[in-house]
């Protein structure tokens, strides 16, 4: 049946639907491919085989002609929809009794008995999962990541950066040393969009460094299919052979030397003579954690097991498919051998009332082994869901665990500061109340009088207005109508991050075709240029930036690099007839006969196109 809804909800109009996985149907309403025009009627977004497994590879962004369509009786009511659909491919109806009888079949088979957290197989099952989709966790959104890898991001800490390292060279250690980088090392690189967006954020703001300084952005990830990946990314090429950036293999559960894949330098120890700089956005959500609860007075460890569930809807390699159940002991003595760590639990225990509290083990190995690497200061910088403080701590459960194909936890970012203040050091929290995404740098060892620039920076381009707040009005405003000034003004304040200009460009393309405005267009070209530094394509069709900014240049009047950008379009997006006939335009004064074929191309694809069909009977090739 078909799946049709309003445009708006396309990825190229700010919602969340791939175009290219739709086709048009009605005059501002699109629909899914595969569900109209066509037999046997199948959506281009279902995976699996009917009658077995199957699954939505776009779940969370479904138009929303999927989101009130259920199956019969899950929740007592009949959809008379599922009914037909289920006819259709020969499946039997569903009813209450198959419903009852599926829950009473689908209690969790037991994987492993309840054990402490950080020892338990969910942490092997999630490397796994990492290790099987690659890039795919990221092309297809399955686990979130935009929140942490945007410009805006990658442009506070650059400023974050400078002011840490114009800090360092008047310290007690002596003054940099100009043979070698200074190292920033991003853990759990994934896409590798944020080591590229913060390469080039440093760059820009290169002029601002001690003219000693040599940054050097270090990918790393615990596979090396990952980190294949981005090296070998397009993007990357230009920052490579400016010695900017460079890769290693790194694993949190297991710290070790860094090898670096490109100059062949080995990160050990003793090793690094410069200060240091640690990435972790959206990292130590997902390493070995403890999970305790503080309950008047008494301290109880929760101790984790896995079931998995039968249920084939749910993708095989993901999280999802199993069950966390816990079992609460009391901790009789010291749980761990650190007294440092048992001093922190013992903290929560007379400071809480009722909490639970993970408890980040797995963070405070790898953050005490990386400390190692530079006898000068190091910051780590933490991008993520924390708990800040004792006041934040309060409250909250470690009964509910977020599985996004991989595990997430709400990272202790108190705990984490208690360890960086034993180690001589400081710590610097956003102070927005809103701790769903918060950013945290912890400086060590020194004093935070002594890092004045590294306190500025933090307070003006973290905590004032920092990535969080953009990052939360620019979703506020997608159900508004800003004017076109106003959706430059926001993509600017993005730093010109792809997915903000994706959603608001539009808006500036109508302004540019009713108004003869050279501030304008001055504007709209600066932006331009500036989102395409940002341009990091993680493979994903019908993203539609190219076709965007070709949309942008060729209504600037710059026809050679709008062709660029819808030839870059058709690749990366497909075959569109929309993309030929502009390319066609762009064409027509400089390559007459590519614009001819670019025309033909557009007819072919929709012979309905008239706009196409009027320019070939123009050029005198007529179809």
């Amino acid at each position: 049946m078909r799946v049709s809804f309003e445009e708006q909800e396309l990825v190229s109009r700010g919602g969340g639907v791939p175009d290219d996985l739709t086709v048009p149907y009605e005059p501002g309403e699109p629909a899914m491919k595969g569900t109209v025009g066509v037999r046997p009627l199948r959506c281009a977004a279902l995976e699996g085989e009917i009658g077995q497994w199957t699954g939505c590879t776009i779940y969370p962004h479904r138009p929303t002609g999927c989101r009130v369509f259920n199956p019969s009786w899950e929740n007592g009511l009949r959809c008379p929809g599922c009914d037909v659909a289920r006819e259709a491919h020969g499946l039997p109806l569903l009813t209450p009794e198959v419903w009852e009888q599926h829950r009473r079949e689908q209690r969790p088979t037991p994987v492993e008995a309840p054990t402490r957290l950080s020892r338990s197989v969910i942490w092997e099952m999630q490397r796994t999962f990492f290790t099987l989709k690659g890039p795919e966790a990221w092309r297809r959104d399955i686990v979130p990541f935009s929140v942490s890898t945007n410009a805006r991001v990658a442009a506070s800490y650059a400023h974050l950066i400078t002011g840490f390292i114009r800090d360092c060279p008047g310290g007690a250690k002596g003054p940099l040393d100009p043979t070698q980088p200074l190292y920033i090392i991003e853990l759990g690189s994934g896409s590798g969009r944020l080591a590229y967006l913060l390469a080039r954020a440093l760059q820009r703001l290169g002029t601002a460094m001690p003219v000693e300084a040599q940054v050097r952005v270090v990918a790393t990830d615990f596979t090396d299919a990952n980190l294949d990946w981005i090296e070998a990314h397009e993007a990357m090429q230009p920052l490579i052979e400016a010695g900017l950036v460079d890769f290693a293999r790194y694993d949190t559960e297991a710290p070790a030397a860094l090898e670096l894949r490109r100059t062949g330098a080995r990160l050990e120890p003793g090793a690094v003579r410069n200060p240091l700089v640690v990435v972790a956005n959206y990292v130590f959500d997902g390493v070995p954690t403890d999970a305790f609860q503080v309950r008047n007075g008494a301290l109880h460890e929760v101790l984790i097991g896995v079931g998995r569930t039968e249920d084939r809807r749910l993708d095989p390699s993901r999280l999802e498919r199993y069950e966390l159940v816990s079992e609460e002991r009391e901790v009789v003595g010291e749980p761990y051998t650190d007294p440092l760590l048992n001093s922190i639990l013992e903290e929560y225990r007379l400071n809480l009332h009722r909490a639970g509290v993970w408890f980040p083990v797995g963070a405070i190995a790898a953050l005490r082994h990386l400390a190692t690497l530079s006898p000068r200061p190091m910051m780590l910088l933490v991008g993520d869901k924390c708990s800040r403080s004792i006041e934040e701590l309060e409250g909250r459960t470690v009964r509910t665990v977020a599985k996004h194909g991989s595990i997430s936890l709400t990272v202790n970012a108190h705990a984490i500061e208690r360890v960086v203040q034993d180690m001589g050091g400081f710590a610097l929290h956003a102070t927005s109340p809103d701790t769903t995404y918060t950013t945290s740098s912890f400086v060590l060892p020194g004093r935070r009088e002594a890092f004045k620039e590294t306190d500025l920076a933090f307070r003006t381009a973290i905590d004032d207005f920092g990535p969080r707040e953009v990052h939360a009005l620019t979703w506020a405003l997608r159900s508004a109508t800003p004017s076109a000034t106003a959706c430059l003004q926001l993509i600017w304040a993005s730093a010109c991050d792809t997915w903000t200009f994706r959603a608001y460009f539009p808006t500036v393309i109508d302004a540019l075709a009713s108004e003869d405005s050279p501030e304008l267009r001055r504007q709209v070209r600066r932006v331009l240029e500036r989102v395409a530094e940002n341009d990091f394509w993680l493979g994903a069709k019908g993203e539609l930036l190219a076709l965007q900014m070709g949309r942008g240049y060729q209504a600037l009047g710059l026809l050679d690099r709008a062709a660029w950008w819808y030839q870059t379009s058709l690749k990366r997006d497909g075959s569109r007839a929309g993309t030929w006939f502009n390319l066609g335009r762009c064409l027509e004064e400089s390559d007459p006969e590519r614009a001819l074929q670019a025309y033909r191309n557009a007819v072919a694809i929709d012979p309905h196109l008239e706009e196409a069909r009027d320019r070939l009977e123009v050029l005198g090739a007529g179809t």
